[in-house]
């Protein structure tokens, strides 16, 4: 996952820079294993560790410790010509990987959500209907439950319902999914 919070700190809590920033990285790095991978199997490893310092350097501005740590692993691996080059290389790998496909997905959640305009008729089945998809998809870590969490804040909610949403809202955006059901759970409105 991103610590989105942390990230958002170092660019004043703007949620339209931290998407930029996020569209940057993923333009500028979706395929930095396999140039990692090129340097290495030439044995370029002093490229390889610029390269490797900098990938550091961007995934912990956005929040991706786990990327940011295995970006640190391999570093060291080839700054000591380590054995364990291949094997940090592969970590590196799989978490670039995953946290690509987070960044992209919650990106085009995001862009539907600008996409979308519509009116929403208000009533208690509806809201009452809606909370239970945003339960069920909370369950399944489904990112689509960012779309829905947005949908439900377009609604006249009690306060109560606001702030939830509100707090889930923020879960959400940093994929903790596990975490918003927990929250979700502890409502007493539905």
């Amino acid at each position: 996952g991103l610590e989105t919070t942390e990230a958002l700190l170092r660019i004043d809590n703007s949620e339209e820079s931290y998407h930029n920033l996020l569209k940057v990285y993923v333009e500028k790095y979706e395929s930095i294993v396999e140039e990692l991978r090129e340097h290495i199997e030439k044995e370029n490893y002093k490229q390889a560790k610029m390269i490797c310092h900098t990938f550091k350097g961007a995934s912990g501005t956005i929040g991706a410790r786990s990327l940011e740590r295995s970006s640190i692993n391999l570093e060291t691996s080839l700054h000591e010509t380590s054995a364990m080059i291949p094997v940090n290389l592969n970590d590196l790998e799989a978490k670039t990987a995953d946290t690509m496909g987070n960044i992209k997905r919650y990106l085009a959640d995001l862009e539907k959500l600008d996409t979308e305009t519509k009116t929403v008729e208000i009533d208690i089945d509806n809201i009452t209907e809606r909370f239970t998809l945003l339960k069920k998809m909370l369950e399944e870590n489904d990112t689509e439950s960012l779309i829905e969490i947005k949908d439900l804040q377009s609604y006249s909610l009690s306060k109560e319902q606001k702030t939830a949403v509100k707090e889930l809202s923020k879960l959400i955006t940093k994929f903790r999914f596990d975490e918003a059901l927990d929250l979700f759970d502890t409502f007493t409105f539905l």
